[in-house]
């Protein structure tokens, strides 16, 4: 029987209201993590025995490693004694990373047009050149002709 998921409109991703527990999409029904103060963040132990009791597939990459559960124990502290910044969900970061991507692109590909065009010109130039260097010769040739007698 499939989990009774409602879509997270924040998220835009389908959840398990219950449990918190967010999936990669309809057609594919994986726990991808735990969606905890308006973003989702890795999964836990206790959250892997979660999806076992309820019998979610989860995806063994998005579950927290050792060092990272130490990691975040040790910054509870300081978490509490600074005020929460808003958080940025993971679907913004790769909207941002995107947008980046394709701005750097537009720039590489603009760089190589002007670096294109530069080269075409630099080689027409380079061949007019070639072409009045023959006529200079040849002119130079019919002088010193005329001026041997």
């Amino acid at each position: 029987m499939a989990p009774k998921l409602k879509n997270n409109k924040e998220l835009g991703k389908p959840w398990h209201e219950e449990s918190n527990l967010v999936f990669r999409s309809r057609e594919e029904l994986i726990v991808v993590g735990k969606y905890v103060n308006s973003q989702i963040q890795l999964l836990s132990e206790e959250d892997v025995e979660t999806c076992k009791e309820l019998k979610f597939k989860y995806d063994s990459t998005c579950v927290k490693t050792d060092d990272e559960s130490e990691k975040e124990e040790d910054n509870v502290d300081e978490q509490e004694s600074v005020e929460e910044e808003p958080k940025v969900t993971i679907a913004t970061n790769t909207v941002q990373n995107v947008s980046l991507f394709d701005g750097a692109m537009t720039t590489l590909q603009n760089v190589y047009r002007e670096v294109t065009s530069e080269r075409d010109s630099l080689k027409l130039d380079n061949e007019s050149l070639q072409k009045e260097l023959a006529a200079l010769k040849a002119k130079f040739a019919k002088l010193r002709e005329s001026l041997d007698f």
